[in-house]
């Protein structure tokens, strides 16, 4: 039988106090790491709304240097297959749809607004690469066809376009 408590010091004493976990609500997370020998936590609930705002807005920020550093190597030519772009893509997407199901009613309206218009512009500017890179594609794909049809490839002209 599994029991979830909440577990809080008495101020004036310093005693543990235990109180039913079920009636609590705030922010939950579950735990990645498991080490031996140590208690096994299966869920952390933040009921200090100001300390889930801290820990929430940690979190996006990361994900949100994230996508910059990939945008950034994307124009640098480290990264610029169409594959990394799509993924970055998604990615955007994914956490612009968790802040508005799962992370609005613990963040402030200002910073909310702020962080979307953010992942707005990161997602424009990745759409718009993904764009160019497969134009780029296609007329390297047309002229390849050209060259396998030994069709003469056009060339632009130089001259003073006097007739």
């Amino acid at each position: 039988m599994k029991n979830n408590y909440y577990i809080q010091k008495d101020e004036i004493s310093g005693q543990t106090i235990l109180i039913e976990f079920s009636k609590l609500q705030g922010y939950s997370v579950l735990p990645k790491t498991k080490k031996e020998d140590e208690i096994e936590v299966n869920k952390i609930v933040f009921i200090n709304p100001s300390f889930s705002e801290k820990i929430i807005r940690k979190k996006i920020n990361l994900k949100i240097n994230h996508l910059l550093q990939l945008l950034q190597n994307i124009d640098d030519g480290d990264e610029g297959s169409e594959n990394a772009i799509r993924q970055g893509l998604e990615e955007a997407k994914r956490l612009k749809l968790a802040i508005i199901n799962s992370y609005i009613k613990f963040l402030g309206s200002e910073y909310k607004d702020l962080t979307l218009e953010k992942l707005e512009v990161i997602i424009k500017n990745l759409k718009t690469k993904l764009y160019l890179m497969k134009e780029k594609n296609n007329i390297l794909e047309l002229q390849f066809e050209k060259i396998i049809n030994q069709e003469p490839i056009e060339k632009e002209k130089k001259g003073r376009g006097r007739l």
